[in-house]
């Protein structure tokens, strides 16, 4: 499977292309009600958490 490269926390990091951010938050082990995303500056309402793969935009 190819990776995509995402910058978490301002650390460089590379995860499966086609994961959702539910998935990569699970392999974090963190609860998605506990976090907020940010994407190119905004913060990204709760509901686009369960859908759309991570890296692809808007």
């Amino acid at each position: 499977m190819s990776e995509i490269s995402i910058t978490l926390n301002g650390e460089a990091r590379k995860i499966p292309a086609g994961w959702t951010l539910i998935d990569l938050l699970a392999s974090l082990d963190r609860d998605p009600q506990t976090v907020a995303i940010e994407h190119t500056g905004e913060i990204v309402p709760r509901n686009p958490l369960h859908c759309g793969e991570a890296g692809r935009g808007r």
